[in-house]
């Protein structure tokens, strides 16, 4: 590789310092072989672990919860609408 064709930055004047005999034309051939013979490796999956296993049991799980909301809000109105009821009674008598 020919230096001389770089600015002088710092690097440029460590690589002319260097006494290297490396053949920089063979590595990137190398480094194709080299991923040729490994197993192609396993991507790990990031983040949070799935909940549940399959679309339709998610799908299903969410309209439980969506129902058990519904009668949670219809009971706390129903708690409301009684003790507005109580209240007016007190004050009526």
């Amino acid at each position: 590789m020919n230096l001389e064709e770089f600015n002088d930055t710092a690097i440029i004047k460590k690589l002319k310092k260097s006494k290297s005999n490396e053949k920089l034309n063979e590595l990137p051939e190398k480094v194709e072989n080299d991923n040729k013979l490994e197993e192609p490796i396993q991507k790990n999956n990031r983040g949070r672990k799935t909940k549940y296993a399959t679309d339709e049991e998610r799908i299903n799980a969410r309209k439980i919860q969506q129902r058990e909301y519904r009668e949670r809000k219809k009971k706390d109105y129903q708690y409301m609408l009684n003790r507005i009821s109580e209240l007016e009674a007190l004050v009526g008598h």
